[in-house]
């Protein structure tokens, strides 16, 4: 019933919002917008070879902690590198990145295994 309401009015629920904070966060990151505390949490991968991460990537870190797992320096990597959306991740502006990210993640159904 709520799900209906919030796609209807082109919504995001509380898991979607987190989700694009967490994109917003990497993305201000990427383009140096964030303070410098945070430039040790997000690694870029960075290899010889030409693919996708190796253009926009960040290092995943792993942990066995289930706590540790939702923690924004494991999550937002694990959700940035699986995000389908390299156009988005080249984007100008801020406004435009997050309008794109939220076009993306209404048209994912929640079930996927992605979140």
């Amino acid at each position: 019933a709520c799900q209906a309401i919030l796609f209807k009015h082109g919504l995001l629920n509380i898991l979607e919002l987190n989700i694009l904070q967490n994109l917003t966060l990497l993305y201000k990151h990427q383009h140096n917008m964030l303070p410098q505390v945070f430039t040790p949490l997000f690694q870029r991968v960075e290899h010889r070879y030409s693919s996708r991460l190796s253009q926009f990537g960040y290092r995943e870190n792993s942990s066995s902690y289930s706590k540790r797992k939702q923690s924004i320096a494991i999550r937002a990597p694990y959700l940035w590198n699986r995000t389908n959306c390299n156009e988005a991740q080249k984007s100008l502006t801020l406004t435009s990145f997050q309008r794109e990210m939220k076009t993306f993640l209404l048209q994912q159904p929640m079930s996927t295994s992605l979140w």
